[in-house]
C-alpha cells in the first residue's frame, strides 16, 4: 500500500510579518497589500488620589483593560506602572513597613494559553528545581506569573525563574584529534608536513612557491526535527597559537581547496579568517546554509615556502539557541524527558478569577517625618495572544499606626507589540 505526505493547506487569510521564501511556491493568483496596521501598539490608564488607610487588606486602586491587538495579531503584551506615594504618618515617631503593588488579570472568556514550545529536560541546579530548555528564543512567550506544563487535560503550573535566552549553546565536537598531540589522524596536508607534539606544526618546503595546508573534512549530523523553520547553521571555530609571529588563513570549503570556500549566510563573505586579526586565543563565528552536510577546514600558512605555523586544540561546535528555564520541581520533577509547554496566565483558575501577574514589594519608612515621599515601578508581562483582557491595579500596605498611604498618581503604561 502507498503512502502520501498530507498536504499542508491554509485557508482563509494569511497576515505575515516578515518575507515568505520557500523553493517552489504555486498558486493560482497570489495577491499582497502591505501590512498598514501598527506594528507596536500603546495605550494608557491613569489613577491618583487614592488613600490606603487599612492595615494588611488589598485595595483595587484601578480597573482597565487591555485592548485586543489590531488584524487579531498575536502581540506581546506589557505593563509598566510608575507610582508616587506620599505616606501619612501622623507622627514623627518611627513607623516603618512594607508596600505592596499587585498586577492581577482576569481570566478571559474562551482563553487558550499559547504554546511556547517543547522543552526538554537537563537537570537540578538545587533542590526543587528543574532545569528545562527549548530550542530557539521563545522568552518573548512566557507570562509573568507561570509555565503550564503538559496537556490541556492534565495541565501542571509551575512558578519559574532564572528564565534566558542564550544564542552559543555548543553542541558536539565536530574535529577529530583537533589536539594534534601524538598523531595527525584526520588531517591531510599538503605542500608541507603536519607534525604532532606539545604544540602541531604546518612547516612549508624551502623556496617552494606554494603555501602549506593541511584539512579535515567536517560530517555534520542531521538539524534538530524540533527547529522550524530551520535556520542557518552557526559555528564556532576555536585554536591556540603559542606565537603570533607567523599568520595563517583558515577556510571553510566544500572541499580540500581552499579555491571552493564557502559563502557566510549571515553577511554574504567567503568564510575565511585571518589569525592576525587575534592574538594567541584564535575564536570565529560563521555561519553555514541550512541544507549544507558537510564542508572542510582548512589551515593554510599565510606566506609561501618554509614558514611554519605552530597550533594545538583545533575545535568546530555547532552553535543551537536555547531558551533556558528553572521550573519549580516540587515534590518531583515535572519533565521527564520532554513537554509541551505553554503560557501559563491563568495559573490552572477558570474564566472570570482574578490572577496575580506581578507583585511588588517597596520597604517604607517615615524617617522622623509626619510625611515622607516615594517612587516605584511595577512591571508584568502577560505573554503573546490576541484577546482583550481586564486588568486591576491592587496596593496594601503593613504599616502600623500610621494614617494613610496616598497613591499621588500611577501611570499606567500598556504596550503591545508583534513577536515571533
Amino acid at each position: 500500500m502507498p503512502f502520501f505526505e498530507d498536504i499542508k493547506t491554509i485557508s482563509g487569510n494569511l497576515i505575515i510579518d516578515g518575507t515568505i521564501e520557500g523553493k517552489n511556491i504555486k498558486a493560482d493568483t497570489i495577491s499582497a497589500n502591505k501590512f498598514t496596521g501598527a506594528v507596536e501598539e500603546e495605550y494608557l490608564a491613569y489613577a491618583g488620589n487614592y488613600d490606603i488607610t487599612a492595615y494588611n487588606t488589598y485595595n483595587t486602586v484601578l480597573e482597565f483593560d487591555f485592548p485586543a491587538a489590531e488584524w487579531n495579531l498575536f502581540k506581546g503584551k506589557h505593563i509598566d506602572i510608575k507610582s508616587h506615594f506620599q505616606m501619612t504618618a501622623g507622627t514623627t515617631a518611627a513607623r516603618s513597613g512594607t508596600f505592596y503593588t499587585q498586577v492581577e488579570v482576569q481570566v478571559p472568556i474562551q482563553f487558550i494559553a499559547n504554546p511556547i514550545s517543547t522543552f526538554y529536560a537537563d537537570s537540578n541546579p538545587e533542590s526543587y528545581w528543574q532545569r528545562i530548555y527549548a530550542i530557539g528564543n521563545h522568552t518573548n512567550k512566557f507570562a509573568s506569573n507561570m509555565i503550564h506544563i503538559g496537556s490541556y487535560s492534565s495541565p501542571t503550573y509551575k512558578t519559574y525563574k532564572n528564565l534566558h535566552y542564550q544564542y552559543d549553546y555548543e553542541l558536539a565536537e565536530l574535529v577529530t584529534n583537533g589536539g594534534l598531540s601524538s598523531n595527525t589522524t584526520g588531517w591531510t596536508t599538503v605542500n608541507g608536513t603536519l607534525s604532532a607534539g606539545y604544540y602541531a606544526t604546518l612547516a612549508g618546503i624551502a623556496n617552494s612557491p606554494e603555501k602549506a595546508r593541511t584539512s579535515q573534512q567536517i560530517t555534520l549530523a542531521s538539524p534538530n526535527p524540533q527547529t522550524y523553520p530551520e535556520p542557518p547553521r552557526k559555528f564556532r571555530l576555536e585554536f591556540y597559537r603559542p606565537s603570533t609571529s607567523v599568520d595563517v588563513i583558515v577556510y571553510m570549503s566544500a572541499s580540500a581547496d581552499p579555491a571552493d570556500v564557502l559563502t557566510d549566510v549571515g553577511d554574504g563573505g567567503d568564510v575565511k579568517f585571518d589569525s592576525y586579526d587575534q592574538l594567541n586565543n584564535v575564536a570565529f563565528e560563521f555561519t553555514l546554509d541550512k541544507d549544507i552536510d558537510d564542508f572542510h577546514v582548512i589551515i593554510q600558512n599565510k606566506t609561501a615556502g618554509g614558514v611554519s605555523f605552530s597550533f594545538e586544540n583545533v575545535s568546530i561546535h555547532e552553535l543551537q539557541g536555547r531558551t533556558w528555564v528553572d521550573v519549580s520541581a516540587y515534590p518531583s520533577n515535572p519533565i521527564s524527558t520532554s513537554e509541551l509547554c505553554f503560557s501559563g496566565l491563568s495559573a490552572g483558575n477558570t474564566v472570570g478569577t482574578w490572577v496575580a501577574m506581578s507583585n511588588r514589594l517597596l520597604s517604607m519608612d517615615n524617617n522622623g517625618s509626619n510625611n515622607w515621599y516615594y517612587s516605584d515601578v511595577t512591571e508584568a508581562y502577560l505573554g503573546r495572544f490576541q484577546k482583550d483582557i481586564k486588568c486591576r491595579l491592587r496596593m496594601k500596605h503593613d504599616i502600623s499606626n500610621i494614617t494613610n498611604v496616598r497613591v499621588l498618581h500611577s501611570n499606567i503604561h500598556m504596550q503591545a507589540r508583534i513577536v515571533g
